[in-house]
């Protein structure tokens, strides 16, 4: 019975609400990034772990959201994806509506 349980609150989880913007980003590399942006947060899912939850802060133009480690800056259909102290990884959006 828990495995059931456990399949539903994954699916719930996935699951879209009101306000959220998700976008697919190809970044340097090859590697793909997925983001998801909902109530003064981004979720960043950069491979199989569980995601990097960053908080927004103010930018003059288009987003910027950060965490001690991570942070990803971006307008338009271009982002800077920076992971602690390695060079920043500029990222172009493939999909993802607004």
């Amino acid at each position: 019975m828990l495995v059931p349980l456990a399949g539903a609150l994954l699916v719930g989880g996935c699951m879209g609400g009101p306000g959220e913007r998700r976008a697919r980003y190809s970044c340097d590399g090859g590697r793909q990034v997925s983001v998801i942006f909902s109530g003064g947060v981004a979720r960043v899912f950069d491979g199989g772990g569980p995601p990097i939850v960053l908080d927004s802060r103010r930018a003059r133009n288009g987003f910027w959201y950060e965490s001690a480690t991570h942070s990803i800056r971006g307008s338009g259909r271009t982002m800077t994806y920076t992971i602690g102290r390695m060079t920043p990884l500029r990222c172009r959006k493939i999909s993802g509506r607004w």
